[in-house]
């Protein structure tokens, strides 16, 4: 079975009740047809790379940040306008993870790096994350595409995409406390615990959905499971082709090689700010 695989559906027994078999199933055919490029070696190493130099750190915690307030407000347009209040309140609950989640990001960039952003890029940051909670209506951002109810699509997505998250977060883990002083590994280490927590979370609730919805055409799950699972791929080769080198993906004339032909190279990671 392929690594991502295994390492998803361990995550998951001990999370979430049932077989989740006709989910097993399209994720053990997606990650064996087409390998995720984070679950090679490869992968590990052009982040540690990468992770080297400490502005390339802190540009990705912004980064991280930035992307964890965007599927926020993704997720709080869906739950508005899913009429199932249980699928609803679950993707809610999602969008009000996913704007902590951004408050964390920037509570671990000054927990390693105090100091290290500029007033301006503070101003920011202090205005990424949405202020979602229980207490409110989840009402659509306007002219948002993601104004519709949710779909197994969605959700197929959102779960690859959880998944990807948490082995970034495992990678990160380390990295980050090696650059953290001392003094204040504990509370970071209790922010990484959560915020692995809840990736994990999200890729459990993900499934139970894709699991119950599928029940009439399991084959078309294994298809959409692996289209997706194409597509994803090719977005992680895109982006790391700013950090390194190439990565093993799944575009057609690159599965017969162990690495991608279609990324080009730089020798220059990203400055932070």
């Amino acid at each position: 079975m392929n690594v991502i695989a295994e390492l998803t559906l361990r995550d998951l027994g001990a999370t979430v009740p049932g077989q989740l078999s006709r989910y097993s199933r399209a994720l053990e055919v997606a990650c064996s047809t087409a390998p995720p490029p984070y679950g090679t070696r490869r992968y590990g190493e052009i982040y540690r790379s990468a992770a080297s130099d400490p502005a390339w750190i802190v540009e990705s915690l912004i980064t991280s940040a930035e992307r964890e307030a965007d599927g926020a407000g993704r997720l709080w347009s869906l739950a508005a306008c899913t009429e199932d209040r249980g699928i609803a309140d679950l993707v809610k609950q999602h969008a009000i993870d996913e704007a902590r989640h951004a408050r964390w990001y920037i509570a671990v960039l000054d927990l390693v790096f105090p100091g290290a952003v500029d007033p301006a890029v503070r101003t920011h940051l202090d205005a990424v994350p949405p202020e979602y909670h229980h207490g409110m209506e989840a009402r659509s951002v306007p002219d948002s595409p993601f104004a519709h109810p949710v779909t197994i699509d969605d959700l197929v997505q959102m779960n690859i995409a959880e998944i990807r998250t948490a082995v970034n977060q495992r990678l990160q883990r380390p990295v980050l406390l090696a650059y953290c002083d001392p003094s204040r590994r504990d509370k970071l280490t209790a922010l990484l615990d959560r915020l692995l927590h809840d990736e994990v979370r999200h890729v459990g609730y993900s499934a139970e959905l894709i699991e119950r919805l599928s029940a009439t055409d399991p084959a078309a799950l294994v298809e959409l499971m692996l289209s997706r699972m194409r597509d994803f791929n090719e977005i992680t080769c895109a982006e790391v082709e700013g950090l390194v080198f190439p990565l093993h993906c799944s575009r057609e004339e690159c599965r017969s090689s162990a690495v991608c032909s279609n990324t080009g190279r730089t020798d220059t990671p990203p400055q932070g700010r």
